[in-house]
């Protein structure tokens, strides 16, 4: 079996790890993962924590530790969920707190899994539920097609973070992060036969 780099989980021949720039938000980013998302080549939350700083992970469902939102969110901290659905409010520039949420927002939870997963995890996780939610625009096809939405306005976890920042705007940043983005989606989807050999040049491939 081919190898895979240990950061990015891509085969080592088409690793990313060199080409990840790091970037810094006005917003922190908390991942809420799902246990089975942690090996999954095709998980985006991976990518996000490698190039955003002071982005962190909280794992849910792995055996013995539970959590709840004391977890996800700090004591007194404006701390919000990103998930469409009833009860959510739009996203939208704070206009006294440039690059923050209206609300004045400054932690922003992206729920990291499958969207039945994510469903689950927003109702079982002690609190969650209590946070205020909020959501992307959804007149915008994903880009992300390395793993099918189950509907339109349903984004992977890096391309949520990127259209919130865009929402936001942090733009210069929403780019670079988009940029990397799809050179992982090319080579992923080339390295599973989507991307005829000829679409792609040996600097897209490895570069």
């Amino acid at each position: 079996m081919a190898a895979k780099c240990p950061e990015c989980r891509l085969l080592q021949e088409y690793c990313v790890c060199s080409l990840l720039p790091r970037v810094k938000t006005r917003t922190s980013w908390i991942v809420l993962r799902h246990k089975s998302e942690k090996k999954k080549v095709s998980n985006t939350g991976r990518l996000l924590l490698s190039m955003v700083e002071g982005a962190r992970i909280v794992s849910h469902g792995e055996e013995g530790s539970p959590i709840g939102v004391a977890d996800v969110a700090g004591e007194g901290d404006r701390t919000a969920v990103l998930f469409p659905g009833p009860g959510s409010t739009p996203l939208a520039p704070d206009p006294d707190l440039p690059g923050l949420p209206r609300g004045g927002f400054r932690n922003l939870v992206l729920l990291d899994g499958s969207w039945v997963q994510a469903r689950r995890m927003i109702r079982r996780i002690p609190g969650l539920c209590d946070l205020p939610r909020l959501s992307l625009p959804r007149n915008r096809p994903a880009t992300w097609d390395v793993r099918m939405p189950p509907a339109e306005g349903y984004f992977c976890t890096l391309e949520a973070a990127i259209i919130a920042l865009e929402v936001l705007g942090e733009i210069e940043t929403a780019s670079t992060l988009a940029r990397i983005m799809d050179v992982v989606r090319r080579r992923l989807l080339f390295a599973r036969g989507r991307i005829p050999p000829g679409e792609l040049t040996p600097a897209e491939i490895k570069g």
